[in-house]
């Protein structure tokens, strides 16, 4: 008879087993699936920065680039290392589809608070930004806030032993970001040219 393994990821059922697992054969299966998901975060960054630095500006790359170390930053501070712990705790959770819920709030809320604060403060003395500052703020915080719902949801999965999401899941955040940047460039050509004005 089968035994039901692990617990219920919030979108996936739990899996049914008919035999034990070797804990060594798990590390090997899940490990191979993290790595694949560093590679396909690593090859598809580097392909968006390449992109980008041919398709905008030295100054604009710079600011973004700047911004994403920033919420890098915000995000470290505001998870509160709540994702660590989850991968450890939450298989003895009662309920974790309400557990993460609220670490995601929480983590969420704060790593907001953080990307604003530091945000405010560094892009406030650069004069050359100070036309886009809400707007540039406003990019760090859901930057800083995306980048916490996607470790604490990571490290769900992990806990969960469904790593191949984690592959899956970097490969298409990488291909969206890259269409959102040929996106954005499209839109700015049709500004200059005076295609649309409106959405400008």
């Amino acid at each position: 008879m089968g035994v039901i393994t692990g617990w219920e990821f919030p979108w996936v059922p739990p899996t049914v087993s008919t035999g034990p697992m070797e804990d060594s054969a798990m590390v090997r299966e899940q490990g191979g699936w993290v790595l694949v998901a560093a590679f396909a975060n690593s090859s598809l960054g580097f392909v968006f920065w390449a992109f980008a630095a041919r398709l905008f500006s030295a100054n604009a790359v710079g600011i973004a680039g700047s911004l994403v170390s920033l919420s890098s930053l915000a995000t470290s501070i505001g998870i509160l290392g709540l994702d660590n712990g989850l991968v450890r705790f939450i298989p003895r959770a009662d309920r974790p589809r309400a557990l993460m819920r609220r670490l995601m709030l929480i983590a969420g809320a704060f790593s907001a608070v953080t990307g604003l604060v530091l945000s405010a403060a560094v892009l406030a003395v650069s004069r050359d930004t100070a036309q886009q500052l809400p707007f540039l703020v406003l990019l760090t915080v859901v930057l800083t806030t995306s980048q916490t719902w996607f470790q604490i949801t990571d490290s769900g999965i992990l806990a969960a032993r469904r790593s191949q999401f984690l592959g899956t899941r970097a490969i298409l955040f990488g291909v969206v970001k890259i269409l959102v940047l040929f996106a954005i460039r499209g839109s700015s050509i049709r500004c200059r040219a005076g295609w649309d004005r409106r959405s400008c």
